[in-house]
């Protein structure tokens, strides 16, 4: 059976993705060169090599894709149970503020109502007794000033 080296030729060409007449080209000498042996054994070992490799890489990307997906998933938990607590705060401090603001609404209004009450009491009582206590004033005022210019 041929080595590796034997048939490195054969072996790239198998790997690179893209057909390269070159490595064909090469392939097919080496073929030549192998006539009494086994091509299709060693060809076949090397196809074998290339799928045990492949096989090895699909297990570690599988468990690369794995780890990256639980270091997310772990990420996106933390990140959920952040936000939540940051919803938490600010809900909490809208309600506070919320309770703020109701209470001066309670106390606006019972400073509005105050308010009425006394508008009336100076509609009702003071304004009247400013009339009766004008009049008289007025009245003197007059015959102050009339009296001064006779």
């Amino acid at each position: 059976m041929a080595t590796q080296t034997a048939t490195d030729a054969i072996y790239r060409a198998l790997r690179t993705p893209e057909p390269d007449p070159d490595l064909a080209h090469a392939a097919v000498e080496e073929i030549r060169e192998l006539s009494g042996q086994n091509v299709i054994a060693v060809v076949g070992s090397q196809i074998a090599e290339l799928k045990s490799q492949m096989a090895d890489f699909r297990a570690e990307m599988k468990a690369e894709i794995t780890e990256v997906r639980a270091e997310v998933k772990a990420e996106i938990t933390e990140v959920r149970a952040e936000m939540k607590a940051g919803f938490a705060e600010v809900n909490a401090r809208i309600d506070a503020q919320a309770a703020r603001i109701d209470a001066q609404s309670a106390r606006i209004d019972t400073q509005s109502a105050r308010i009425d009450v006394m508008q009336r009491v100076v509609w009702r009582v003071i304004w009247p007794l400013i009339v009766l206590l004008a009049a008289p004033v007025l009245g003197f005022l007059y015959q102050t000033l009339t009296a001064v210019s006779r």
